[in-house]
């Protein structure tokens, strides 16, 4: 899904059969720390605005794949460029065609958002549909729409330029 979206935030997964358990590997990111480690340390991004836009992006792509963040250890950040990445995504695509209770959507990048109104619903379901059962593939449609209307609500609400980046 981050790939069809055009994200460079999930670090790639490959499905494997091991043991004759179907499942996937993730390619480990290197010179990384948490951000529960970050935020022990005490630890400052030398760009605050920048920090906060990549986890709003990532905020976005937890709601549309329904997967909440189980903790701070699931954000990685790379300790030279400060960029942000996502990782375990083990409980995503739940069928639930709401969006996460957790938190909520206040920002999202130009770029994300018409990614998001542009993809077509077959395109979609054509790269998720080996993975994915259909009532999944349905609910992360819906919850599509509910995230475009949230924006969108946003947009009106306090303008453009507050909301997208």
């Amino acid at each position: 899904m981050s790939k069809l979206l055009g994200l460079d935030i999930v670090p790639p997964v490959v499905p494997r059969r091991i043991e004759n358990h179907d499942g996937s590997l993730q390619i480990m990111v290197e010179g990384c720390i948490t951000e529960s480690e970050r935020q022990k340390q005490y630890l400052a991004p030398p760009d605050p605005q920048a920090f906060a836009d990549a986890v709003a992006e990532i905020r976005v792509l937890e709601h549309l794949t329904h997967c909440a963040r189980s903790d701070l250890g699931d954000l990685l950040i790379h300790k030279d460029t400060w960029k942000v990445c996502r990782v375990d995504f083990a409980e995503a695509f739940f069928p639930k065609a709401e969006l996460l209770a957790e938190a909520d959507i206040h920002r999202c990048s130009k770029r994300l958002y018409e990614r998001l109104k542009s993809v077509p619903a077959k395109e979609i379901e054509a790269a998720l549909r080996p993975n994915l059962e259909k009532a999944e593939i349905e609910a992360l449609l819906a919850r599509r729409k509910l995230i475009l209307d949230r924006i969108g609500a946003l947009i009106k609400e306090k303008g453009e330029s507050a909301v997208l980046f």
